[in-house]
């Protein structure tokens, strides 16, 4: 049976494209015609930075996974008018896990798939951009697999029973969620349900107060300056009296256990956590399909990837007449336009919006739309996507 989750047109498109400078380099450290330079012996998938630094967005990922020695190699896919190249960002070679109970352990083909995380150490990879090399870890999101090629790469030379086995793993998605998660996601449903009504808002003020009081951060400052996803830290006494301050907060055993949690994950830096992530990682990341579209839509307003949407170029794009609600005569196409602009707009001085505060907004959205079809039609309407 066909394995859900294969890959786009434009992704095949793409890295069809870019193979033959890719996989020359492999063949080269397999000593010429070696398992790393044979197509069917690896799987390609493309990828995302996870941040929420408005310049790291615009880039496109594209990665291997190579079965011959479990090795993985992560490319930058550039365009310059007619001609692409891809830049190595993670050169090939075996990388071990860093977080979790099987830290030190190498990441294996199970790994790569869609929705999975992986981190690496940034110590061990050269030439980092300096928006990444700043943080002691750089989180890899896969948000697409060439299913194909991985369904044949594990059946190749096994029995039909053995085959269906491997299918009904790819199709299950990975190993069911263990206690830790199951506790994250049941602390997360409590954040969420205290935000419900009043979601977006609370998220783009919540995320601007994290990002004035964090220490570190690169050309921050308080009274209302905006938080580009730099990497700023908050302590575990500044991230509780900020939950306090916007009425989400936990009792003092759930946030205890909420904070144990931080400390395991990739949003965690030395006794702090840093802002970079630090809401989804609070109330859960909307889906992946809804954040892509979040992504296109700034990509659209940030045309020169400056990491920053001009509020009159927002204004050009939105069509507030178009939401559904509008459509449907539950609120006005004014209401639509200041309820956006009301809470992006932190002070009359202010002239741009960064990308930290354009995805907090869609947060509160996605947390307040159950409907994935809503959700989509709400996004795709007002900004002509």
């Amino acid at each position: 049976p066909p394995v859900p989750g294969g890959p786009s047109a434009a992704l095949m498109h793409k890295m069809e494209g870019l193979q033959s400078s890719i996989v020359f380099g492999s063949r080269s450290r397999d000593g010429g015609g070696g398992g790393g330079g044979n197509a069917k012996s690896r799987v390609k998938f493309e990828a995302r930075v996870l941040t929420q630094n408005g310049r790291d967005i615009h880039r496109e990922l594209y990665g291997f996974f190579f079965l011959a020695d479990n090795s993985i190699a992560i490319y930058e896919y550039r365009q310059f008018g007619q001609r692409c190249s891809a830049l190595p960002l993670i050169h090939r070679g075996v990388y071990r896990q860093v977080l979790g109970r099987k830290a030190g352990e190498p990441y294996h083909i199970h790994h790569i798939r869609k929705g999975a995380t992986l981190h690496f150490s940034t110590s061990t990879i050269p030439s980092l951009p300096d928006t990444m090399a700043s943080r002691s870890l750089l989180s890899i999101r896969i948000t697409q697999v060439d299913e194909r090629s991985k369904r044949e790469m594990l059946c190749e030379g096994r029995q039909p029973m053995e085959q269906r086995q491997v299918v009904e793993e790819l199709l299950a998605g990975g190993s069911p969620p263990g206690k830790e998660n199951s506790l994250l996601q049941t602390l997360q449903g409590l954040l969420r349900n205290r935000l419900r009504g009043r979601a977006s808002k609370t998220l783009v003020n919540l995320g601007r107060h994290l990002c004035e009081v964090s220490v570190g951060k690169r050309g921050g400052g308080g009274g209302g300056a905006s938080c580009h996803g730099d990497d700023g830290v908050v302590s575990k006494t500044q991230l509780q009296q900020a939950l306090r301050v916007y009425h989400i907060s936990l009792t003092n055993e759930d946030f205890e256990q909420l904070w144990r949690l931080v400390q395991c994950s990739g949003v965690c830096e030395g006794d702090g956590v840093c802002v970079n992530g630090c809401i989804a990682f609070l109330i859960g990341e909307m889906k992946e399909e809804r954040k892509a579209l979040i992504r296109k839509v700034f990509r659209k307003l940030d045309a020169h990837r400056e990491g920053t949407a001009h509020l009159n170029e927002m204004r050009k794009f939105f069509n507030a007449s178009r939401h559904p609600d509008v459509v449907e005569a539950r609120c006005t196409a004014e209401e639509v336009h200041f309820n956006l602009f009301n809470c992006l707009s932190s002070s009359s001085k202010r002239s741009e919006v960064s990308y930290a505060e354009f995805e907090n907004y869609y947060e509160g959205v996605s947390i307040e739309t159950q409907s994935d079809s809503a959700f989509y039609s709400t996004v795709k309407s007002c900004w002509s996507i």
